[in-house]
């Protein structure tokens, strides 16, 4: 039984430290879209040159 306790407090300690940050993960994706057209951008210059 006592097993069994433990078993669940891990499963409630995982599932606290699952939660997403939403906010961070769309700011860290906006960025990452900014880099690549910033890097599209200096490769379309370096084309044309």
């Amino acid at each position: 039984m006592e097993v069994l306790e433990n078993l669940q407090e891990l499963k409630e300690l995982n599932q606290r430290q699952a939660n997403v940050d939403f906010e961070s993960m769309l700011h860290q994706y906006k960025e990452f879209e900014e880099q690549q057209k910033q890097q599209e951008l200096e490769e379309d210059e370096q084309e044309m040159k």
